[in-house]
């Protein structure tokens, strides 16, 4: 038959062609059908095309191809179309595909596929793509997924590189599952852009896991809110090293919980800087542990504000060594309540300067305990003034030695 008889035949002898007719077609013979006759032919008889004559279809042809016509096409036949046929597919038409076809283009067809047939392929396709055809979409391909179909990819999207990884737009990243997040790998993690880490919901920061939370760069770090930053577990946030924890601004820092800061070690502290430091607020200031408070350095120490002196609690007081108290500036200690000044070990008494004595206010000294005054040195109690020794009370000069009696005497 010629090719013109062939375009003769009406739309009714079309779809009689059997098997045996249709597989004996050459393709010239193949391309000189109409679309109309193409998409007549039934199924069955569709299906004995090979993959030589699957490749010899024009695009007007892959247009009028019906849902079921393509049903029947083998992965064979699929790896026969060309870029050009394939991105002539409609949304429907790229739905009829079964996911065993989609899994079968290689990556060069993949790649061809255009923006609007991937956000109209079905879940059932997408749970058909390998890891390998995961990573064979192109970063417009990845930032054309929607929410759903990222959702519907699961643990997978972990398969994507870090060009795919800084494709996903901030409504991808906002849309990730608790189980996607948790399964992101360390690499994964490192792959976010700042914007990305940007889009990340508290709740989502919430749930990284120790070794994804110590994986975030210090530019990472520095993209996240004060809210982001607070939203780290104590387990996440103690993971941080103390390179990371000393470059958090002082926004951020005023976003850790108690918790968070309860959890600091010597070194993270010690990374702290004097502007973070004296941002805490009071009751941030009163979550350290009495070890963290101790291993600031004298510059560290003296970056304490006086209202956050008066924060300390009395086991952060009684943590403090006779070297911590030398580091406080003379205001610092003058801060200090009646009450705290009573908690001070007799150790720190002892060491305390006649500088220091004597920014003692006179309020501060009856909450010296009898204990304490027996390990305060004559120099220091001829270092008070008349009016801070006259504040001690009757139980306290009682208590006095005789020695430092004939000191008391010559101040009052």
């Amino acid at each position: 038959m010629t090719t013109t008889q062939l375009k003769g035949l009406s739309v009714a002898q079309a779809g009689a062609l059997t098997t045996t007719n249709v597989g004996a077609l050459a393709t010239t013979q193949v391309s000189a059908l109409s679309s109309t006759q193409l998409a007549a032919v039934s199924e069955t008889s569709f299906s004995a095309l090979n993959a030589t004559q699957v490749g010899a279809l024009a695009d007007t042809h892959i247009k009028a191809l019906t849902a079921s016509q393509l049903k029947g096409l083998t992965t064979t036949d699929m790896g026969e179309l060309s870029t050009t046929q394939l991105a002539t597919l409609s949304v429907a038409q790229m739905a009829s595909l079964s996911p065993t076809n989609v899994s079968a283009l290689n990556s060069t067809q993949t790649a061809a596929l255009t923006t609007t047939q991937i956000k109209g392929l079905t879940t059932t396709q997408l749970g058909g793509l390998s890891t390998t055809d995961l990573g064979e979409l192109t970063t417009t391909q990845v930032g054309a997924l929607t929410t759903a179909q990222l959702n519907f990819l699961g643990s997978n999207v972990s398969a994507f590189n870090a060009t795919q990884m800084a494709a996903l737009t901030t409504t991808q990243i906002k849309g990730l599952t608790n189980t996607q997040l948790s399964g992101l790998t360390t690499t994964d993690i490192g792959e976010l852009t700042t914007t990305q880490v940007e889009s990340l919901s508290a709740a989502q920061v919430g749930l990284l896991a120790t070794t994804q939370a110590a994986q975030l760069s210090t530019t990472q770090l520095g993209a996240l809110s004060a809210t982001q930053v607070g939203a780290l577990t104590t387990t996440a946030f103690s993971a941080l090293d103390a390179t990371q924890v000393g470059t958090l601004s002082t926004t951020q820092l005023k976003g850790l919980t108690t918790a968070q800061l309860g959890a600091l070690t010597t070194t993270d502290v010690g990374e702290l800087r004097t502007t973070q430091i004296s941002s805490l607020a009071t009751t941030q200031v009163a979550a350290l542990s009495a070890t963290s408070l101790s291993a600031l350095n004298t510059t560290q120490a003296v970056a304490l504000t006086t209202t956050q002196v008066k924060a300390l609690t009395s086991t952060q007081l009684k943590g403090l060594s006779a070297t911590d108290i030398g580091e406080l500036a003379s205001t610092q200690v003058g801060a200090l309540t009646s009450s705290q000044v009573g908690q001070l070990t007799t150790t720190v008494i002892a060491a305390l300067t006649t500088t220091q004595m004597g920014m003692l206010q006179a309020t501060q000294i009856p909450g010296l305990t009898t204990t304490q005054l027996d390990f305060l040195s004559t120099t220091n109690i001829e270092a008070l003034t008349s009016t801070q020794a006259n504040a001690l009370t009757q139980t306290q000069v009682q208590s006095l030695s005789n020695d430092q009696v004939t000191s008391y005497v010559k101040v009052i």
